[in-house]
């Protein structure tokens, strides 16, 4: 018995940081930010030279970091291109950026596009 009320507990506590969640502000990107997101975002691709970016957003996270959603088109593993899709490019005081070219980065926009962010 006691196990499924730690299990529960466990459970409880998991969901509530799961919905926690950090205020986001749409903010102006200038044109050199933009760049040097590009730039970081093509080094993490298997064919960099292959990357078409659309629309760069820019967020200021209120826990002080600043986050950038792209659209990234780009040549997947089988040469093939995967057509538009969101990639994320999050920047914190003194570390390198964090980038996300999956599932997270399509949730996380639409997060930050909604003012919050997973980012606490």
């Amino acid at each position: 018995m006691n196990f499924f009320k730690i299990t529960a507990a466990a459970m409880s506590a998991l969901a509530v940081a799961a919905c926690a969640t950090t205020s986001a502000a749409p903010r102006n990107v200038s044109a050199a930010e933009a760049a040097k997101v590009r730039a970081a975002i093509k080094e993490t691709l298997r064919a960099p030279d292959s990357a078409k970016f659309q629309s760069v957003k820019a967020y200021a996270i209120a826990n002080g970091e600043t986050a950038y959603c792209v659209n990234l088109n780009a040549q997947n593993g089988f040469g093939g291109m995967t057509g538009f899709k969101p990639a994320l490019a999050n920047y914190g005081p003194n570390r390198a950026p964090i980038i996300w070219l999956d599932d997270v980065a399509a949730y996380e926009c639409n997060n930050l596009a909604n003012g919050v962010s997973g980012r606490f």
